[in-house]
């Protein structure tokens, strides 16, 4: 059993992830919440008012959270032959991008995750692969060049913002160059 999914543990961590998000004031006052919490159960079973605070929260966005997950992994089912995970929603206030990648990898680690989110324009987007797949630094490199783009960072996993009318030409770059560099492999 995975550490993130499903158990205590796992609760624990969405508990941290959510509560570090919103205004400056909201996560400062969850910081000031997480100091004040002796024991993971006061969080869990909300036994202490810090934790109850802390767990409020958490549902806040848990359950926008769970939403997304559940129509994320159906996208999933119903486009099971692709190596690509694809996933793109609309938010205008919570980004999941990153939380969703993760955790669809750890569900379909044999798949390369793409969970995007339009937001005023673009399509701000977190790239996933596991250690079987290729990676996808340079492909994303690669695929943004002359578009109106930017992204970069690790080998397994990057972030990228595109302007969403480049989007479509991004993907269909992107798959292209994970093919390439997949059988330089």
């Amino acid at each position: 059993e995975d550490l993130y999914l499903d158990n205590p543990l796992a609760t624990l961590i969405r508990v941290v992830n959510f509560n570090l998000k919103g205004n400056v004031s909201e996560t400062l006052r969850g910081v000031e919440n997480f100091r004040k919490v002796k024991e993971p159960q006061e969080i869990l079973e909300q036994t202490s008012e810090a934790g109850a605070h802390l767990w409020e929260k958490y549902e806040k966005y848990a359950q926008e959270y769970d939403k997304l997950l559940a129509k994320a992994r159906l996208s999933a089912e119903e486009n099971a032959d692709d190596s690509l995970l694809i996933f793109i929603y609309e938010s205008e206030h919570n980004s999941f991008t990153s939380e969703l990648s993760n955790e669809l990898l750890i569900r379909y680690p044999n798949k390369i995750v793409v969970v995007g989110r339009h937001d005023r324009g673009e399509v701000k987007a977190s790239l996933r692969a596991g250690p079987n797949s290729p990676d996808v630094d340079v492909p994303l490199k690669v695929s943004v060049d002359g578009l109106r783009g930017y992204g970069g960072g690790h080998k397994k996993a990057c972030g990228t913002c595109i302007h969403e009318d480049d989007w479509p030409i991004f993907l269909e770059r992107f798959r292209e160059n994970l093919a390439l560099s997949d059988d330089k492999d």
